[in-house]
């Protein structure tokens, strides 16, 4: 079961079945990311997780392997281009 509590101006807000949930958005957040941002960066990595917001504060990755390789691959793209500018 997924759970999210809001705060904002208004006050606290729990997800309900329902109403959009944050997990709900993340696909379409992904997309707009790729879209929009990547192309400002040399290397640009979305870090896929569940996590809550609520005590105990759980969190997991999507898939922790697939993540290390690509984080890994990162930085010897980053620093094979450190060593060649500098």
């Amino acid at each position: 079961e997924s759970k999210a509590t809001g705060f904002e101006l208004e006050g606290v807000w729990r997800a309900a079945p329902g109403h959009r949930h944050p997990i709900d958005e993340a696909a379409e957040a992904i997309v707009r990311l790729q879209s929009s941002a990547a192309a400002a960066f040399d290397e640009f990595l979305i870090l896929r997780f569940v996590a809550t917001n609520e005590a105990p504060y759980q969190f997991a990755w999507i898939d922790e392997r697939a993540t290390e390789l690509d984080y890994g691959a990162i930085l010897a793209r980053i620093a094979l281009a450190y060593e060649t500018r500098f």
